[in-house]
């Protein structure tokens, strides 16, 4: 019992010194993060205003649906953008679990 209890212990002390190094590290790229968030909104408003421009000087239902493919295609590069990030950030964090597994 008392074997289990001490590896309990263990590995829960490792788990929150680890998770330190995690907050130490996110606290270095925080300005990194709010920078790029800011210029994500940034963009996503302009992309609405330039929308509402469109839908207002449209003249008829053609110039509408224009207005929607445009506003479409810009989502589509949005999304395009997010999955290019989600996807260096996975390979960051593989590379970092290979770096923890080789110490």
């Amino acid at each position: 019992m008392y074997k289990i209890i001490l590896a309990l212990v263990t590995a829960v002390g490792f788990s929150f010194s680890a998770f330190a190094e995690d907050i130490e590290k996110a606290g270095e790229n925080f300005e990194k993060n709010k920078t790029e968030m800011l210029e994500n909104i940034d963009k996503k408003i302009k992309a609405v205003q330039d929308h509402r421009s469109c839908i207002a000087a449209a003249k008829d239902r053609s110039g509408v649906k224009d207005c929607m493919e445009k506003m479409r295609d810009t989502r589509m590069e949005f999304k395009e953008d997010r999955m290019e990030s989600r996807k260096e950030r996975i390979e960051e964090r593989m590379k970092k679990m290979e770096e923890r597994k080789k110490k």
